[in-house]
């Protein structure tokens, strides 16, 4: 079995040895991944063992679609107003637990548009903040290896104020520092990837919201109680 240690999709599968070759040398580009060999290369892989299911993946993703259906019927002068207003959302943005193996599977599929991507995420920002971490360093390592875009790396460091600031008032946390230091300096990162990473490293976002909430804004919009 080869087992990588940290925050990688799941999957599991018999592999040739020359695959796991490939997966073991790949390890190397991703935050916090170390290979551990054991036992017969013919075994099963599996990594994350809290996989979802293609059936909550898809089933999610249909309810994303539909969500950002009808929010993009309204004026684009409305901003993320028509998501905030969907029941379908309000429904789901508490429950950042229980789709959160689902959204890790959402945001490494090629075949989902980035926005589905990104409105994933952004329903995820009730997580704890251990928990949030884990997906914040999944994205990464997604992003390190081409699995996962870079706007969707971004919704999960800065999601916008409106809906999350977990990442962006952690700043000071030393797994934010080091995930984001890693991406940062990785050659990967877009300059506006950077310019992000940067506003959240200085505490330069961690500020913006904390002055809006002292302006009497409600930050992020909705509750994470259901």
């Amino acid at each position: 079995m080869i087992r990588f240690t940290e925050g990688i999709l799941v999957v599991a599968t018999r592999l040739k040895p020359a695959i796991s070759l490939v997966l073991i040398a790949g390890c190397a580009a991703m935050i916090g991944c170390s290979p551990e060999v054991t036992g017969d290369a013919e075994g099963v892989v599996a990594v994350n063992e809290l996989a979802a299911s293609n059936h909550d993946v898809n089933e999610l993703r249909e309810e994303l679609e539909r969500i950002h259906l009808r929010a993009k019927h309204f004026d684009t002068s409305s901003g993320d107003w028509p998501y905030f207003s969907d029941a379908g959302l309000q429904h789901l943005y508490p429950r950042s637990i229980e789709n959160l193996d689902a959204v890790k599977s959402l945001i490494s599929l090629n075949t989902v548009d980035a926005e589905i991507q990104v409105l994933g995420i952004r329903i995820e920002q009730c997580l704890p903040l251990a928990e949030y971490l884990t997906l914040l360093e999944f994205a990464a390592n997604g992003f390190l290896t081409g699995q996962v875009r870079p706007q969707v790396l971004e919704a999960a460091i800065a999601p916008g104020a409106e809906w999350g600031t977990a990442v962006v008032m952690s700043y000071e946390h030393r797994d934010v520092i080091r995930v984001l230091s890693a991406v940062r300096n990785s050659g990967r990162a877009t300059d506006r990837l950077r310019t992000v990473i940067d506003g959240v490293l200085s505490g330069a976002q961690s500020r913006f919201v904390k002055g809006q909430r002292d302006a009497g804004a409600t930050i992020p919009v909705l509750s994470c109680n259901s």
